[in-house]
């Protein structure tokens, strides 16, 4: 653990401490003890563990947020082609990405009366991953000539959902063919709306 800052431990233990228990089974008293410093140090960097909770969740999601935009799709014009790439690339990333589950979604299935300030800060994200991946997938829409179509933001939110019910199946299987063959699928299915398969891809 040589270099790393009393702050690194502390967020470490926790993310680590809240994916395996949930955050409100997870104390302060835990994750000091996991992290190998004192309960001081703790208060030092962070006024609550609602502060420690909020620094753990936007770490998690800058770092994956990080994988995500820096893709293959990013060099590819064809928008409709792009978003067939991005999925792919989430398939591709999927074990750095939820090898140990996702930390939003076990916050959000264990916000029920616990912190008010976690809860929104869970749904904000969530809305924030739909708008975006709704821009994402409005050109497969629009390309699309299949009637009844489901709309960009549907889309979106069948993508969240998939991730999100195929990571509890990663879990519960303790394996990550789950999360690629549902997310996999829904590519398909992209590929189907569109009338073509997955380009080239970019290296």
């Amino acid at each position: 653990m040589a270099g790393i800052t009393a702050k690194e431990k502390l967020l470490n233990a926790a993310e680590a401490l809240m994916l395996a228990e949930g955050y409100s089974q997870t104390s302060v008293d835990s994750v000091c003890d996991n992290a190998g410093v004192t309960k001081g140090s703790l208060y030092h960097h962070f006024k609550t563990k609602e502060d420690l909770g909020v620094a753990v969740l936007d770490r998690w999601i800058s770092r994956n947020a990080e994988i995500l935009q820096n893709g293959p799709h990013q060099k590819v014009e064809d928008p409709t082609q792009a978003a067939l790439v991005y999925v792919q690339h989430v398939v591709d990333s999927a074990p750095d990405l939820w090898r140990g589950g996702c930390f939003v979604g076990s916050l959000s299935m264990d916000m029920a009366g616990t912190s008010d300030r976690m809860q929104e800060s869970v749904e904000t994200i969530f809305r924030g991953f739909v708008e975006g991946h709704a821009d994402l997938f409005q050109p497969v829409v629009e390309k699309s000539k299949l009637e009844n179509v489901p709309s960009a933001e549907e889309l979106a939110e069948w993508f969240l959902s998939t991730i999100e019910g195929s990571i509890v199946l990663a879990k519960a299987y303790r394996q990550m063919t789950p999360i690629t063959r549902s997310v996999n699928s829904f590519r398909r299915y992209l590929e189907i709306l569109i009338g073509e398969p997955i380009g080239e891809r970019v290296q």
